[in-house]
């Protein structure tokens, strides 16, 4: 008697190489790559994207006047290459700036959009008077009587008070007793 042997179907081996790209495939790819890397070197480092304009929004005029004198430096600086962390942190630096986001408005406009300080409360110290917002930081020195809606906190000669820094607790608590 004959054996039947069962037949597995045969493994067919896998060719890895049906999907590679062909070589002009392979070239074309490259030099799209290259011009697109070129084009971003351009523009990141000459004028063609250059800051012309700073728009400031969210601002009171003098506190956007501040802000763009704050920004001058960066007039003519690629909007590409534009570090916009270090933007808002110069902006946040200013005493009567709680926050900002930056924004690049191509092809020439920095776009600043800002939250103000809050003032809450008049310092007093002798016959200075100083602005100071609900986080406790000192926004501004105002003339005498001026802002009468606020409250006035009055505090020791012998206290600092300085722009655009926060009060500590010790000054809250001298003031208190």
């Amino acid at each position: 008697m004959g054996e039947k042997v069962l037949q597995l179907p045969r493994r067919r081996s896998f060719d890895v190489l049906r999907f590679a790209p062909s070589g002009r495939s392979f070239a074309i790819g490259a030099s799209l790559v290259v011009v697109v890397g070129s084009l971003y070197a351009l523009a990141r480092e000459t004028s063609m994207f250059a800051v012309r304009s700073i728009e400031v929004v969210g601002a009171s005029p003098a506190l956007a006047a501040e802000v763009r004198a704050e920004l001058r430096s960066f007039d003519g600086r690629s909007l590409v290459g534009l570090n916009g962390d270090a933007v808002a942190q110069r902006v946040n630096e200013l005493a009567a700036v709680r926050g900002s986001v930056v924004d690049r408005a191509f092809p020439h406009t920095l776009r600043i959009r800002v939250l103000p300080e809050l003032p809450v409360a008049v310092l007093r110290r002798g016959v200075e008077s100083w602005l100071v917002s609900a986080r406790g930081r000192v926004i501004a020195a105002v003339p005498l009587r001026a802002r009468s809606n606020l409250p006035r906190i009055w505090l020791p000669s012998r206290t600092a008070i300085v722009k655009g820094a926060f009060l500590s607790y010790s000054a809250w608590a001298i003031a208190d007793s």
